[in-house]
């Protein structure tokens, strides 16, 4: 068998290098051995370098780098946060606005069921209302039903109406103006009343 000796040092790493050498009845020529049998007489180990893989750098992040980064997200949370505000603040504009046009529309029908022109004493009583013109000069805040009672559930609001004589293509009737108003909203509806023979 061969045996493994140290042949000295390498003079580039200054590690000792082994050296293989074959007994010395394997010991043929090329002429001898067979082109399968045929092998290196001697072997020269090496070690592998001490930085075999590349270093790998595992640093964190700076202190500057974390505040830059903290700044930045703030910076574009503050931005999406007042968008939000926003859009939530306007949400409910389009339901008070809704709230009005009902209120508005509410008293227009109760109007318009009425008569014109009015020839009697006003009554004292809402409910008792039987002519158009009985609403004219009406200011509810709070508004009031049918028959007279607060509705308290829209204390924010206010109707204003306003009943005239007038004419319409040659027609005479009654004008009525009904305008609700109240957080922020108002609706405004005109009508027209015929005259009765």
């Amino acid at each position: 068998m061969g045996k493994l000796s140290a042949a000295g040092r390498s003079p580039v790493l200054g590690n000792p290098v082994f050296t293989h050498s074959a007994p010395a009845e394997l010991a043929c020529s090329r002429l001898e051995c067979p082109p399968t049998l045929h092998f290196a007489t001697s072997l020269t180990v090496r070690p592998l370098p001490s930085r075999a893989h590349p270093r790998i750098d595992l640093r964190g992040f700076t202190l500057i780098e974390l505040i830059v980064v903290i700044v930045v997200l703030s910076a574009g949370l503050v931005g999406i946060l007042a968008a939000f505000n926003n859009t939530v603040s306007r949400s409910a504009d389009p339901m008070l606005q809704q709230q009005a046009i009902a209120l508005a529309e509410g008293y227009m029908e109760e109007i318009m069921g009425m008569r014109c022109p009015d020839e009697t004493p006003l009554p004292s009583r809402r409910g008792q209302w039987r002519h158009a013109l009985d609403y004219d000069g009406v200011d509810d805040q709070p508004p009031k039903n049918v028959t007279g009672a607060d509705l308290t559930d829209l204390d924010g609001y206010r109707v204003q109406v306003t009943v005239v004589t007038d004419t319409l293509a040659g027609v005479p009737g009654c004008r009525i103006t009904v305008v609700a108003s109240g957080d922020g909203a108002r609706a405004e509806l005109a009508g027209f009343l015929a005259e009765e023979n």
